[in-house]
C-alpha cells in the first residue's frame, strides 16, 4: 500500500514552469543570501559552490557576481612583491591641508591650526566669516606670501591629504593599499606643501625642497634602494622642479636616489583652466573641489568673479599651472573674441604675465632647446617646464599614469574685443557650449599636458635634447569607466581625482615600488596621443628650428 502511493507520486507531472521559477528564485535567493554571508571567504567564482553557480547561471546572474569579487578585490591583491624600493608622494593643488597658525583678529587665537582647508574645520571658519577666510587664504600681491599679521601652512602628514573632508577620499586608498603590501612610516612619505605659494616661494619660507630632500636622502639610506617619486596632477610639474633643483645643488642627485618619477595625471605642461581663471575669474574645472564648492558659493555669494580672478592671479602656484610651450602645443584658437578673431598662447600670454606681478617667480613657459643654466641662485635655474629644461639625468624610469576620454577644457570664446589680452571680459556663454571649447583629457588636465612628454618629448627624434641620459619612458593610459550610481565614479573611473582610487593604477604603483613590475613596462595607449604629439612635434620643430 505504502509502495503503491510512493509510485503514484514519482508517476505525477514534474512542476509547472512557474513553480519551477519560484523554486529556482528560493534558491538563487539562498545562494545570494549566502555569498554575501561568506563574501570574506569567497575571493572569486571558483569559491562558489557549483549548485549555487548553476542557479545563478540559470538566472544570468553570474556576471553581476563576477563583478562583485572584482569590486571587492583589493589592489594590493595583484600585486606579488612586498615593499621594495620607498614611496615619495607629492599631492596636487588643493589636495594637502591648510593650517592656520597666526590668526587674524577676525577668527582670534580660537582658530589657532583650524584646517582653513580641508575637513570640518574648513566648513566652520566659512561659516563663521566667510571674509575673514577669503582673507585669509589670499596672498600678498607684492611678496606671494601670507599678508601681514597672518600665518597660513600646510598641514603635514598622511592626515594631511587622506581625506579632504569626512568622506570624501583623497589619497586614503593609496596610503591603505600601501601599507599592505608593507609600506609603514619607514618606507614612505608624503611631501604635503602649501600650494598656494610659487615654487621659489616654497624653498625660500618653508624650505620645502631642501627637506623633501633629506627626506628622500633618509628613505635611501634606511631601506638601501632607491625611491620611486610618484607626483599627481600640479604635484608631478613640481617634482618636475625639484629634480631640475636637487642637479642644480647636487649633481647626480636623481641617478643615486630616484628609481622611478611616476606622474600621475599629471599637468606637465599645465592646463587651460587655470588660464581661465587669471583671465576672467571663471574655471570650469573648478569642479575638482567637489561638494566643498556648494559649500562657497552658499556663503561667499560677495565673492564675485573679479575677486575670484584677483585671487587667483596673487596665487604662484595657480599660477604654475598656465599652459607651457604656447602655440607649438596649444594651437592658434585659445581664444575667441567676440569679433571671431582668436588668438593663441602667444599672443595672450605676455599681456597676462605683465599683470602678475613680481610674485610669480618668473613663470617659465616657453618652449625651446635645454641650455646650461646661467643662474647662480638654484631656484632661478630650477625650471617645471618641461620644454624648456631636460629631464635630469640618471632616473630609471618615468611613467606616465593617466585617465583619458572626459570631455575637457580647451579654449575659450569671450565677450571682449581686441585689445589688452589681460582684460577680454566674461566667457560668453550664449553657444550652445557654454562658451567653452572641450577635448580630450581627465576632465582637468587636457590630453597633450598628460601624455606628451612622455608620447614624444622624452624619446623619439626630441629625445636626445629633452632626455639626454635615455631614461626609459612608460606610457600608460586609462579609459574612463565610472559606475552609473556612484558619486565617484568607482574603482575604473579615470577622472582627474578620482584616478587617485582606480584600482588598476594602485596596482601599477605598487608593482613599479615592489620592483613586480614586468606586466607594467609596456605602454598602453587607448586614445589620439601619438597622433597629437606628432603635430605638436612638427610645430615645435619648426618654431625651434629643429
Amino acid at each position: 500500500m505504502q509502495t503503491r502511493s510512493r509510485s503514484r507520486r514519482v508517476e505525477q507531472a514534474p512542476p509547472t514552469p512557474p513553480r519551477r521559477l519560484l523554486v529556482y528564485a528560493a534558491i538563487g535567493a539562498l545562494a545570494c543570501v549566502w555569498i554575501r554571508g561568506y563574501e570574506k571567504q569567497l575571493k572569486s567564482m571558483d569559491d562558489v559552490p557549483e549548485v549555487a553557480q548553476d542557479v545563478l547561471r540559470r538566472f544570468g546572474w553570474t556576471d553581476e557576481v563576477e563583478y562583485h569579487f572584482e569590486k571587492k578585490r583589493r589592489p594590493s591583491a595583484d600585486v606579488s612583491g612586498t615593499a621594495k624600493h620607498p614611496l615619495v608622494m607629492v599631492p596636487g593643488i588643493i589636495s594637502c591641508g591648510l593650517e592656520l597658525w597666526r590668526p587674524g583678529d577676525c577668527f582670534g587665537d580660537d582658530f589657532f591650526r583650524t584646517r582653513l582647508w580641508g575637513g570640518i574645520g574648513m566648513g566652520r571658519a566659512i561659516l563663521r566669516n566667510f571674509s575673514c577666510w577669503l582673507s585669509h587664504m589670499t596672498l600678498d600681491a607684492d611678496t606671494g606670501l601670507d599678508q601681514a599679521g597672518r600665518e597660513v601652512r600646510a598641514a603635514e602628514g598622511y592626515a594631511a591629504c587622506d581625506f579632504f573632508a569626512p568622506g570624501y577620499w583623497l589619497w586614503a586608498k593609496i596610503f591603505r593599499e600601501a601599507a599592505a603590501v608593507g609600506y609603514d612610516r619607514n618606507s614612505m612619505y608624503v611631501a604635503c606643501y602649501d600650494w598656494r605659494l610659487s615654487y621659489p616661494n616654497l624653498e625660500r619660507r618653508d624650505r620645502y625642497f631642501t627637506r623633501l630632500k633629506h627626506e628622500i636622502e633618509l628613505l635611501v639610506k634606511h631601506n638601501d634602494e632607491k625611491v620611486v617619486l610618484v607626483g599627481h596632477s600640479m604635484g608631478a610639474t613640481l617634482s618636475f622642479y625639484f629634480l631640475t633643483w636637487c642637479e642644480q645643488v647636487d649633481p647626480g642627485f636623481a641617478e643615486r636616489h630616484v628609481h622611478a618619477f611616476v606622474s600621475l595625471g599629471g599637468s606637465l605642461l599645465g592646463a587651460i583652466g587655470p588660464l581661465g581663471n587669471m583671465l576672467s575669474g571663471e574655471m570650469q574645472a573648478t569642479a575638482a573641489l567637489g561638494p566643498i564648492n556648494d559649500l562657497i558659493d552658499t556663503y561667499g555669494k560677495e565673492l564675485t568673479r573679479e575677486m575670484r580672478r584677483e585671487v587667483g592671479r596673487k596665487m604662484g602656484g595657480l599660477g604654475s599651472l598656465l599652459p607651457k610651450g604656447g602655440d607649438a602645443v596649444w594651437g592658434e584658437d585659445v581664444i575667441t573674441l567676440s569679433n571671431n578673431e582668436t588668438l593663441g598662447l602667444d599672443a595672450i600670454v605676455p599681456d597676462l604675465l605683465a599683470v602678475l606681478g613680481p610674485h610669480t617667480g618668473g613663470y617659465d613657459l616657453d618652449a625651446r632647446l635645454p641650455t646650461p643654466p646661467r643662474e647662480v641662485d638654484p631656484l632661478d635655474a630650477a625650471s617645471a617646464n618641461p620644454l624648456s629644461t631636460a629631464l635630469p639625468p640618471g632616473i630609471g624610469t618615468v611613467y606616465c599614469l593617466y585617465g583619458v576620454g572626459i570631455a575637457t577644457e580647451k579654449s575659450y570664446r569671450y565677450s571682449g574685443a581686441p585689445g589688452d589680452h589681460s582684460e577680454l571680459g566674461t566667457i560668453d556663454r550664449s553657444g550652445d557650449d557654454g562658451g567653452v571649447g572641450t577635448g580630450d583629457g581627465d576632465g582637468t588636465v587636457p590630453l597633450e599636458s598628460l601624455g606628451f612628454p612622455c608620447a614624444a618629448l622624452w624619446r623619439g627624434e626630441l629625445a636626445d635634447h629633452y632626455n639626454p641620459s635615455g631614461s626609459r619612458v612608460v606610457l600608460r593610459e586609462h579609459g574612463d569607466e565610472p559606475e552609473r550610481f556612484n558619486p565617484r565614479g568607482g574603482p575604473k573611473t579615470a577622472r582627474h581625482v578620482e584616478i587617485l582610487g582606480n584600482s588598476e593604477v594602485i596596482t601599477t604603483i605598487l608593482k613599479i615600488a615592489t620592483g613586480d613590475d614586468r606586466s607594467v613596462r609596456e605602454d598602453r595607449v587607448v586614445s589620439d596621443i601619438l597622433d597629437v604629439s606628432s603635430r605638436i612635434v612638427r610645430r615645435l620643430g619648426a618654431a625651434l628650428d629643429l
